[in-house]
């Protein structure tokens, strides 16, 4: 038996002094959901009417109608895979009319290698930037920029040299 074995053993020797602990299988997770993705795979909408269902997703902190309007959502998505709605990313409908004359005049534009990339690597990003004219903002620095000390020490100088005046006119 290596050392590496042997503190093992030993630290679980002491965990088991000091915490209660008891032996598990895998089949004992079974039924466990782990994640709101597994809930939504498991769970059917008539299952969430029921009162010890809905009980238990109120104690878990889900709001269960909310969960039902994901579930239909979902529905949708999954049956129609290519229908035009919002769910599918297609906003045209709900859109007013100067809305979708800008979107048409982004249609008819020529698109540089630079954009393209862009677009391909986060279309959301591209959207904010090209679309929307978003910028992020800079992060703050600790370090001052030359402009700042530049003012800083003017305003340094002229409250010392203007108080060295006022101080000889009084003498």
């Amino acid at each position: 038996m290596n050392g590496n074995n042997l503190r093992l053993r030993h630290l679980l020797r002491i965990l088991n002094d000091v915490v209660q602990t008891s032996e598990v299988n895998s089949s004992d997770y079974d039924f466990v959901i782990a994640s709101e993705k597994e809930l939504l795979a498991t769970i059917k909408k008539d299952e969430i009417k029921t009162e010890e269902v809905n009980k238990n997703l109120v104690a878990a902190g889900i709001e269960p109608e909310n969960l039902i309007e994901e579930i239909s959502i979902d529905e949708q998505r999954i049956q129609n895979p290519f229908d035009e709605n919002p769910y599918n990313g297609f906003l045209t409908k709900q859109l007013r009319k100067e809305s979708l004359e800008k979107l048409k005049a982004f249609s008819d534009r020529t698109y540089s290698a630079t954009q393209l990339e862009e677009y391909a690597k986060c279309p959301f990003q591209y959207f904010l930037r090209r679309i929307l004219f978003i910028e992020t903002i800079e992060e703050p620095t600790e370090e001052i920029e030359a402009f700042e000390l530049g003012s800083i020490i003017h305003s340094i100088l002229y409250t010392f040299y203007k108080t060295i005046k006022e101080q000889k006119r009084k003498s």
